[in-house]
């Protein structure tokens, strides 16, 4: 595979060539999107005079999260493919069996290290809505990032009681800690908000 593929910036060189062939395969469009913080990738199907379908993933994510991404929507499209009057949940059964079997030929040293790969192998035993959804692999991706800006830090990283503000500007005091979830008064507005331990957040 040539190094000046399009996607050898956006994944693991070793995931180039596989990832490559599944796309050219078939009827679709596939996009490399500027940041949204609302999604990190999305599908849609053809709409109008648009007769192929269409991916887009957020080109500011890291390698392993670009392609864990990519295969994420990819099942999407294979779904409505199989199902397309749509029956099934989006991310229900039908969606977690193609998911399954994109992903099963990419769980390999060679494309995802340790211990990045067995948190993925435990989470494709049956894949959320959302990378983001599951603390582990979240946790496990973001060791892929680049180093964070000098001040800023994980939530969880801060002491209690903490005043702190996000990478959007609001100002909240750190609380205790729930399940999955960090307990955060809001500054301006005094509500209780869950957030997630994993946010960039930078202490006031």
């Amino acid at each position: 595979m040539n190094k000046a593929h399009p996607l050898n910036p956006h994944v693991p060189e070793a995931a180039v060539q596989s990832l490559a062939e599944l796309l050219d395969q078939q009827p679709l469009r596939f996009i490399v999107s500027k940041e949204r913080s609302s999604k990190l990738g999305d599908y849609r199907p053809p709409v109008g005079r648009e007769k192929r379908h269409r991916i887009t993933v957020n080109g500011s994510l890291n390698k392993m999260a670009f392609l864990i991404t990519s295969l994420h929507e990819f099942a999407h499209f294979r779904h409505r493919l199989s199902d397309p009057k749509g029956a099934d949940r989006p991310h229900g059964l039908e969606w977690k069996k193609h998911f399954k079997e994109v992903m099963q030929p990419f769980l390999v040293p060679e494309i995802f290290p340790e211990p990045l790969l067995s948190v993925l192998r435990k989470h494709m035993q049956n894949p959320r809505a959302s990378s983001t959804s599951d603390a582990a692999l979240s946790e496990a991706l973001m060791a892929f990032d680049p180093p964070p800006i000098a001040g800023w830090m994980l939530l969880k990283e801060l002491d209690d009681q903490v005043v702190f503000e996000t990478e959007k500007g609001r100002k909240f005091r750190k609380g205790i800690r729930l399940r999955s979830r960090i307990l955060c008064e809001d500054i301006e507005n005094r509500r209780m908000y869950r957030v997630s331990p994993l946010i960039k957040v930078r202490p006031l």
